[in-house]
Parts: structure tokens; C-alpha cells; sequence
């Protein structure tokens, strides 16, 4: 929904009319009988479903609709019928777990036991260079008024979930919502930059995503004992709210201490950011500039955020 400002700022210019695209409709599926509703009592081997949450929130957050949340068992039929469900009335359904091609991975089941042209589910599964979310899926399921809706398939791990989602799934809903391609702030793209507050390992071979929130410079460079303690002129100065005080330089540091971990769930709620790190480098050094993908619905960007995570 555009905003008040902007249908005003249309109507100034004396246009009556424009041309308006429906916000993509989404629909959230998690696999896995493992899961339970958040709140209820966990039986042995059982999970709070969180990724259900975790989805919904980010569907909307990209102005996206989400049409329907459901979890699926175990079973290739289980999988096939809400996938079926899911696709009424959605124009892309974002499901979560079962991606390693494990041979009891319920989205493997499903795609050996769907093959051919005529089958209502197509899935093929990949393995993408980048940490977290090396196994990814995707493929079409075919609705009951036989469109093929499409379907991207994200690990199970919340963080991967989360990084998948930036990284591949906010792009296709921009496309889904015809934004320009162009455009150099469009959604998984890094339109920032900070340096490293905090040095880190990266796993070599693959571009890290590693969760991260702004923070005061390193208490070293404050005090002019290290070589990069003119690191703002180096850089080109940042300024405004993102800059930590007194640099005019953005600091960043994990929001975890072992970094980028698939399952380490206390890093998403202080995360401000990701900081995108290239395949090729193997570790990230204090001072080292990073570029940065913004989080829709973080907390403000340049405010330090504490989180005592185990």
C-alpha cells in the first residue's frame, strides 16, 4: 500500500490514474513431524515449529501477502497434499527443512516419487556455495486450476532460513512484484558498508552471511594502538546513523561469538545485518570493510544492541 505521501505527491503532478501491481501472495509451508505449535508441551523428539513464524514475519516485512501457514509430516503424500493446499490462491509457496537429500528427507521422497511431465509436483535440489543454506531447493506444484505455482525450497536451520530468504527468496518477490531489476537497493543486495569490530574464521570454498549488529569501534582503535586507526579516512567517511560515535565510520560485529552457525537461533533477534563475505576470503581481520545487506525490521541501525547468548 503506497503512502499517504506518496498518493499525494501523484496527485500533485496531476496524475489520476496509475498503474499499480498486487502485492505477491505467499504461502508458508514447514515440513517435518517433528514439529509442534509454540506453547505446547514437546513430547520426545519434538520442536516448536519456529520457522512458520520466522517465514510469515518475513513475507510480510517484503510487503508480500501471506496467504496460508501449514506443517507437513513426514511422508511424500503428506508433503504432496499441502503443497496442494498451499497453492490455492498463492503465487509462491516458501517451504522450510527436508533439503539435504537425505533418502528420508520428505522433499526427496517427494521428488523421486513425482517424475515426469504429467506428475502435479516437479523438485530438483541443489547445493549453493554459501554459508549458512547450502541445500536449496526448487520446482513448481500444480493448483487445482492448473497453474504451476512455483516453490523454493530453504533449509531447516532458523538462520539458514533467514539467509536463504534474504538472499533468494526477497529477490523473487520483487521480481514477483515486477520492481526494477536495476534499482541498486533491491531487496539481498548489499547497500551498505561497516568494518569488522570483531576478526573471524570463514569457511573457505563459500560466501558467508554472517548475522551481525552495529557496535562501538574497537576500544584498540580508540585509543590509536592499532595501523588502522585512521580507518575513516581510508574508507570514506560514513556518517549519519549507521556511523558509531566519533568515527564517522559504520562497526559491525556477530551477533554471536561462533559467527554464521546455521543453529545458532540467540544470533537473529539483535541481527541489524548481514555481512556478506566472498568465497575466496578466509578470514575476516578488525578493521576489514565489509558489505553489508540491511534486514528488513531490525532494530535501528547505528544503536548498539546487547544480546547475552549462550
Amino acid at each position: 500500500m503506497p503512502s499517504a505521501a506518496a498518493i499525494s505527491s501523484l496527485a500533485s503532478v496531476g496524475l489520476g490514474t496509475v498503474r499499480a501491481v498486487p502485492r505477491p501472495r505467499v504461502a508458508v509451508v514447514s515440513t517435518g513431524a517433528e514439529l509442534v505449535e509454540p506453547g505446547q508441551e514437546l513430547p520426545a523428539g519434538a520442536i516448536p515449529d519456529s520457522n512458520s513464524l520466522l517465514l510469515a514475519g518475513l513475507v510480510a516485512e517484503q510487503g508480500a501477502v501471506c496467504t496460508s501457514v501449514a506443517r507437513s509430516g513426514d511422508t511424500a503424500e503428506a508433503l504432496a497434499e499441502a503443497l496442494r493446499q498451499a497453492a490455492a490462491g498463492a503465487d509462491l509457496i516458501v517451504t522450510s527443512g527436508g533439503v539435504s537429500a537425505g533418502a528420508f528427507d520428505p522433499l526427496t521422497m517427494l521428488a523421486q516419487a513425482q517424475r515426469g511431465e504429467e506428475t502435479p509436483v516437479h523438485l530438483d535440489f541443489v547445493k549453493v556455495a554459501m554459508q549458512p543454506g547450502k541445500p536449496q531447493g526448487h520446482g513448481w506444484v500444480r493448483a487445482d486450476d492448473g497453474r504451476r505455482v512455483p516453490i523454493i525450497c530453504l533449509p531447516g536451520n532458523p538462520v539458514s532460513v533467514l539467509v536463504s530468504f534474504t538472499t533468494i527468496v526477497a529477490p523473487a518477490l520483487a521480481r514477483l512484484a515486477d520492481v526494477d531489476s536495476s534499482l541498486p537497493d533491491l531487496p539481498g543486495r548489499p547497500t551498505l558498508t561497516a568494518r569488522a569490530a570483531a576478526a573471524w574464521l570463514t569457511p573457505p570454498g563459500r560466501r558467508q552471511h554472517v548475522p551481525v549488529r552495529f557496535t562501538e569501534p574497537p576500544t584498540e582503535l580508540v585509543a590509536g594502538s592499532v595501523a588502522g586507526a585512521d580507518a575513516g579516512d581510508r574508507i570514506g567517511a560514513q556518517s549519519g546513523p549507521d556511523a558509531a560515535p566519533g568515527t564517522g565510520v559504520s562497526w559491525v560485529t556477530p551477533t554471536h561469538r561462533l559467527g554464521s552457525g546455521s543453529h545458532l537461533v540467540a544470533s537473529l533477534p539483535a541481527a541489524q545485518a548481514l555481512a556478506v563475505v566472498a568465497a575466496e576470503v578466509e578470514s575476516v581481520e578488525v578493521g576489514d570493510e565489509l558489505p553489508l545487506i540491511p534486514l528488513t525490521g531490525s532494530c535501528p541501525s547505528g544503536r548498539p544492541v546487547r544480546v547475552d547468548a549462550p
